[in-house]
C-alpha cells in the first residue's frame, strides 16, 4: 500500500492541495491522441446570479459535495506547505457552518464525494486512502490500498466509486467492498484532479497541471475533450447535460459540452470576491464545484483577492436559472 512515501511526491502539486504559486510537476504529459480544439463563447446571461454563503472559514480549498438533503460539506485540504488537513465542514444552504470532522486520519482532505444514503467518502491525498463517513458522522477506512495521491470522487451507480488519482496519473475504479482498481491511464492525464460522471457512465476530469477536460468511456478509454484556459484546472460537475468546470488560476468557472464546445460561464475573470451578475461577479482561486438538489452550484475559493495561500475560505453559491 502507497501511504506518505508515495504521496508526498506529488503532493503540492494538487488541485484542492494548491495554492496559485504552485510549480508544476518536472514531467510534462504526451500529447492526447484526439485533440479538440474549440472557440470560447459567453453564456447567454440569464437570471444566474453568485452570491456568498460564508465569508470566511479558517480552513483551505478542499472538495465540495452535497448530500442529498442539501447539507453541503467542505474538506480543508490544510495550509501548505505542510497540507495536513484534518478537517471537514458541514455548511448549511443558509451559510451555518459547524465543524464536522476533525481527525489525525485525514491527511489532506480533497475530493469528496455523498451517496444517496448520505455517507460522504471523504479522500486523503497524503495517506493514499479514502474515508467513508457515516450520517451519524462515524469516519472508517473505505479504501486503503491502490491508490498513491486520490482527489476527486464520484459516487459509481453501481456501487463503490471512481477517483482521480493525481499520483498515478489515472482513474481508479474501487468496488463497494473498497477494492481498487486502474480503469484509465493514459499520457493525455496530467495529475487528474476533479472527476464527475454522465447518465451514461462515461467519466469526465479535468487536469490540474493544465486545464484539460478528458472523456472517459465505461472501457476506460480516454479523449480529449477541451482545454479550459488558465493552466490550473479544480473540480468540475456534471448537470443536466452539460460540465461546470472551475478554472483555478483564471478565476472562472466554464461550461463544455459534450461535443467539446466552450463557454464562460460566471466570473470576469478578475481576481475578487465580488456577488452579482455571472457577468460581472469575480472569483478568487475557486476549487471545488458541486450541484444540489435545486440545481444551485456551490463554489468554494480563497476569501481573499491578494493572498498567495488557499486559505480562508469563502463558499459562494450560484443560482442557476434559465
Amino acid at each position: 500500500m502507497c501511504r506518505n512515501v508515495c504521496a508526498a511526491v506529488v503532493f503540492a502539486v494538487i488541485a484542492g492541495a494548491c495554492s496559485s504559486g504552485v510549480d508544476p510537476t518536472t514531467t510534462t504529459a504526451a500529447p492526447p491522441t484526439t485533440t479538440t480544439v474549440a472557440p470560447i463563447t459567453t453564456v447567454t446571461e440569464s437570471g444566474s446570479r453568485v452570491g456568498t454563503i460564508v465569508d470566511e472559514l479558517s480552513a483551505s480549498t478542499g472538495g465540495v459535495a452535497v448530500a442529498p438533503d442539501g447539507t453541503i460539506y467542505m474538506a480543508s485540504m490544510g495550509p501548505a506547505p505542510q497540507r495536513r488537513g484534518t478537517r471537514i465542514y458541514k455548511v448549511s444552504p443558509s451559510g451555518e457552518t459547524t465543524l464536522y470532522i476533525d481527525d489525525d486520519r485525514l491527511r489532506g482532505a480533497s475530493g469528496n464525494a455523498v451517496d444517496s444514503d448520505g455517507n460522504l467518502y471523504q479522500a486523503s491525498l497524503r495517506t493514499g486512502e479514502i474515508f467513508r463517513i457515516t450520517p451519524d458522522g462515524k469516519m472508517e477506512p473505505f479504501a486503503e490500498d491502490g491508490l498513491q495521491a486520490p482527489v476527486g470522487v464520484v459516487i459509481n451507480p453501481d456501487g463503490g466509486l471512481f477517483v482521480a488519482d493525481c499520483g498515478a496519473d489515472a482513474v481508479v475504479s474501487v468496488s463497494a467492498l473498497g477494492e481498487a482498481t486502474v480503469l484509465a491511464t493514459d499520457p493525455a492525464f496530467d495529475c487528474p484532479n476533479g472527476i464527475t460522471i454522465d447518465e451514461s457512465g462515461t467519466l469526465f476530469v479535468v487536469n490540474f497541471n493544465n486545464g484539460d477536460v478528458l472523456e472517459v468511456s465505461t472501457d476506460g478509454s480516454v479523449t480529449m475533450l477541451a482545454s479550459i484556459p488558465g493552466s490550473q484546472g479544480g473540480h468540475l460537475v456534471y448537470a443536466d447535460g452539460v460540465l461546470y468546470v472551475v478554472a483555478r488560476k483564471a478565476h472562472q468557472i466554464y461550461t463544455v459540452a459534450t461535443d467539446g464546445t466552450i463557454a464562460i460561464f460566471a466570473g470576469t475573470g478578475e481576481r475578487g470576491i465580488e456577488d452579482g451578475a455571472l457577468a460581472s461577479a469575480t472569483f478568487s482561486l475557486p476549487n471545488g464545484i458541486a450541484v444540489g438538489p435545486d440545481g444551485s452550484l456551490y463554489v468554494n475559493q480563497v476569501a481573499s483577492d491578494t493572498t498567495t495561500n488557499n486559505l480562508p475560505v469563502a463558499l459562494r453559491v450560484i443560482e442557476v436559472e434559465p
